[in-house]
C-alpha cells in the first residue's frame, strides 16, 4: 500500500495512516478466512508513506506543489462536508477542517480564529489552505 503526501506531511501522517491502513487489511484478511493477525507478526504488507518533494508531482497535467497537492487531497472531505453540521471532535482535541483528521487540543495546536470559532490543524499546510479559502490574511484571524 503506498500513500503519496507533501514532505512535510510524512511523520504526521505515518503516525495516522498505517494503523488504519492496517485495520483496514487485517479486515479483508478476516473475511478471506486467513488469520489478520499475521499482519503483525511477519511482514505480509508494507505501507509505505511516500513524501514528494516540492513539485514532485504531476496531476491534472502540470506540477502541483505542496499546497496543490493539500488541496487536491483534502477536497473530497471538504465537499462531502460542505452543508453538514460539523463534527464534534472527541474531548481535548480539534477536527481539522481541511482534512478531517483530529488534533490534540494543547499549547502546540496549530489554530487559527475564524467568525469566532477556534479551529485546529493537524498540520501548517492545512492550516494555510484555510486561511486561503476563507480569505484571511497570512498571521490574521
Amino acid at each position: 500500500m503506498r500513500v503519496t503526501v507533501p514532505a512535510s506531511w510524512r511523520k504526521e501522517l505515518s503516525a495516522h495512516a498505517v494503523p488504519l491502513i492496517t485495520e483496514a487489511l487485517m479486515e479483508t484478511e478476516r473475511e478471506a478466512g486467513r488469520d489478520p493477525e499475521r499482519l503483525r507478526s511477519a511482514p505480509h504488507a508494507v505501507v509505505l508513506v511516500d513524501g514528494v518533494a516540492e513539485g514532485g508531482i504531476g496531476l491534472l497535467g502540470r506540477p502541483m506543489g505542496s499546497l496543490d497537492l493539500t488541496e487536491f487531497i483534502s477536497r473530497p472531505y471538504r465537499d462531502a462536508a460542505s452543508g453538514v453540521p460539523a463534527a464534534t471532535a472527541p474531548d481535548g482535541r480539534f477536527l481539522d477542517p481541511v482534512c478531517g483528521m483530529t488534533v490534540e487540543r494543547d499549547d502546540s495546536a496549530l489554530t487559527l480564529v475564524h467568525d469566532g470559532v477556534l479551529y485546529g490543524f493537524c498540520h501548517g499546510l492545512c492550516r494555510r489552505s484555510f486561511a486561503d479559502e476563507h480569505g484571511i490574511a497570512p498571521g490574521g484571524s
